[in-house]
């Protein structure tokens, strides 16, 4: 007696099709990935506001990388509202989204990471991939400015 149905023709070949588009998506995915740390390579620098508990939390999950360089405490500004303004250099950037990338929804693999590290780094990956993907490498650009926190008013200059 079986326990399982025989899949028809048809099934099979759906699922044969959705596992083919998973890793295309997977290789875009991965392009877009290499396409960001080489532009976030050439950042000279981003000004960053975000929550203190967010602040620490980029700082953890860079310091979890072989080549991370803590941001210095002299060029970390403390804001009202329990806000953070601070800097991350072009390494910084390629750490943090290399780190993001692993422990986030993105990468294949991530059975050790917590639901909780998942969504977190999910978001920082998109949000700091999105500001990259917004350096135009043209010279004369301005550094990019990136805030990181629903709470903050539309007409905060991160750069202030």
């Amino acid at each position: 007696m079986r326990w399982f149905k025989a899949l028809s023709a048809s099934e099979r070949a759906l699922r044969g099709r959705a596992k083919e588009l998973l890793r295309e998506q997977e290789r875009a995915e991965l392009i877009r990935f290499d396409t960001r740390l080489k532009s976030a390579a050439g950042i000279g620098m981003m000004t960053v506001v975000c929550h203190s508990h967010t602040f620490d939390y980029i700082e953890r999950t860079g310091k979890a990388h072989h080549s991370w360089v803590p941001t210095d405490p002299e060029r970390v500004q403390w804001l009202e509202d329990d806000l953070v303004r601070f800097p991350l250099s072009g390494p910084q950037i390629v750490v943090l989204l290399s780190e993001l990338m692993m422990r986030g929804d993105i990468a294949v693999s991530r059975a050790t990471v917590s639901f909780a590290d998942q969504a977190m780094c999910t978001r920082l990956y998109h949000l700091l991939g999105a500001a990259v993907d917004s350096v135009s490498p043209s010279a004369g650009s301005a550094p990019p400015a990136l805030v990181i926190a629903d709470m903050v008013s539309a007409d905060l200059d991160p750069q202030d």
